[in-house]
């Protein structure tokens, strides 16, 4: 009777070693997984910050440049208007803020 006990008692400690294992590498995925999209999204916002401070800019450069037009159509000074960012304003905002 004691052999049985002795390979019992290892069966079961590896069984629940094993399980044991296994439930605290799918608790830590679960929190890496969670902490990595937490991340993401906030890279991406920081990113959407910095195209709608893009995109401000060049909202007043383009409105001083009208507001420097003479009445005639003739422009008083020039003044470099940067391109807008819409395409990336655009798939920021469909891809990670719908």
């Amino acid at each position: 009777m004691s052999p049985w006990i002795t390979v019992f008692s290892t069966v079961v400690g590896i069984m629940l070693g094993g399980g044991l294992a296994w439930f605290n590498s799918r608790f830590q995925l679960r929190y890496q997984e969670n902490r990595d999209r937490k991340k993401l999204i906030l890279s991406k916002l920081e990113e959407l910050y910095e195209v709608i401070s893009q995109f401000r800019l060049a909202y007043r450069a383009l409105s001083k440049d009208h507001m420097t037009t003479l009445p005639a159509g003739e422009p008083i000074g020039d003044i470099d208007v940067p391109p807008l960012p819409t395409e990336r304003l655009q798939m920021l905002v469909g891809i990670y803020a719908p």
